[in-house]
């Protein structure tokens, strides 16, 4: 049966790029080992929660990506004595006033502004937002005639480069390129890059992560993805999504193998 799914760019707000039927990345990479096809389909079943760090980073990419938006998106939460009577009150009309919005404090306002500030005297970011850019956009292709999604935090469609901005509490390389490593930001590149080329039939090499630490005074670092990184993620993918589609077609969805194992004792012991 013939996949009818459009391919194509397209604006969309996070609720409705969420109800796109398709798989992302984030769902993906619940199919890299030691991860199992139960461990996906419990996160699709069971999405993880927003927390702090997450509700920053958003803010961060609001205030980078889209300033004109970050007011209908983000409130900042008044200075109130929740232990008083009227302390809880006050802060109880604020969350009612903002329903909806992502809730910061103060301090992290004050530091989004300097990194705002940050990125702005950064004249090689600066020399690429010149160009014609898409914020926020969202992707929409087929893998092996799975459906696939992505949204991309800045797309240069002049220099086929992908911008992701990354928070974290260390930019330093041998910091930031563990993040790489233990949250996939490498299999998330190579998934975007892959999906543009699916989309535009161009080829699509140019990635850059801007990596911001969220601890005063807001480094920024700015990092092209090693070609290392991408060959393994290109496996990796298709790895998982072969796993996928084989797991949908037996509607089985395994866990990790019930065998007894030896346990190595570390190097170092």
């Amino acid at each position: 049966m013939q996949n009818e799914y459009q391919i194509e760019f397209i604006e969309l707000p996070d609720k409705d790029y969420r109800e796109i039927n398709a798989l992302n990345h984030s769902s993906l990479k619940n199919l890299f080992p030691p991860k199992t096809p139960l461990d996906f389909k419990f996160f699709k079943e069971q999405p993880a929660k927003s927390s702090e760090a997450m509700d920053f980073g958003t803010a961060v990419h609001l205030a980078v990506f889209e300033p004109s938006i970050i007011e209908s998106k983000i409130a900042v939460a008044p200075d109130c004595d929740k232990r008083t009577k009227a302390g809880k009150d006050q802060h109880a009309e604020f969350l009612f006033a903002n329903d909806g919005k992502i809730i910061i404090t103060q301090e992290q306002a004050d530091s989004i502004l300097w990194i705002v500030d940050s990125v702005e005297r950064n004249a090689f970011l600066q020399s690429i937002f010149r160009e014609k850019r898409l914020n926020e956009m969202v992707g929409k292709f087929i893998w092996d005639d799975v459906n696939c999604k992505f949204k991309a935090d800045c797309i240069v469609p002049s220099q086929n480069l992908i911008i992701d901005l990354k928070t974290t509490q260390s930019g330093h390389e041998r910091a930031f390129s563990h993040s790489v490593h233990e949250y996939c930001y490498h299999t998330q590149a190579e998934f975007y890059m892959t999906g543009c080329e699916f989309i535009t039939a161009n080829t699509w090499d140019n990635f850059l992560w801007i990596a911001v630490e969220s601890k005063p005074p807001h480094h920024i670092y700015l990092y092209e993805p090693e070609a290392t990184w991408l060959n393994t993620a290109r496996d990796q993918l298709q790895n998982a999504i072969d796993l996928y589609i084989e797991c949908e077609k037996n509607a089985c969805w395994p866990g990790v193998e019930p065998i007894k194992r030896i346990l190595q004792a570390p190097k170092w012991y």
